[in-house]
């Protein structure tokens, strides 16, 4: 990261985004606490161009339609995915995107290895919907 200006900035504008989440949070405010993680996931790509992958990319771009928000943390391969699902969106929906993705995926000539790594690490998602009317579940 360094001190390159366009660094601080993003750092600084990461701060104010906590805090508003965890306001959001307080007030039970599901939607803006999703909108405010996906302005934190963006710059956190900005910060750090290996914050994700092109696998990660796209399973996030085939679940895109199920989810409000999304975020990756942890390190180094370590982390796990986070998602807040659209309301009236189960998390058996996702899971059989995922799966559907899986399979479609198993024919092609990848690094199966990594693509499996990756999709397993979805399976751990973490579903932020315990406040307002939203359930809260975790696989």
């Amino acid at each position: 990261i360094g001190s390159r200006p366009e660094s601080l900035k993003a750092l600084k504008e990461m701060k104010a985004i906590a805090v508003l989440m965890r306001f959001a949070l307080e007030q039970g405010d599901i939607d803006e606490f999703a909108e405010l993680l996906n302005q934190h996931w963006k710059l956190s790509c900005m910060l750090d161009a290996g914050t994700t992958n092109t696998c990660i990319d796209q399973i996030l771009l085939v679940c895109e339609d199920l989810v409000d928000g999304k975020f990756i943390s942890g390190a180094g391969g370590g982390g796990f995915i986070q998602v807040i699902l659209k309301k009236d969106v189960t998390k058996e929906q996702l899971h059989e995107r995922l799966h559907a993705v899986e399979q479609a995926l198993r024919g092609l000539s990848l690094n199966r290895h990594a693509l499996r790594s990756d999709i397993q690490r979805v399976a751990f998602v973490v579903y932020i919907q315990c406040l307002v009317d939203r359930q809260c579940n975790a696989v």
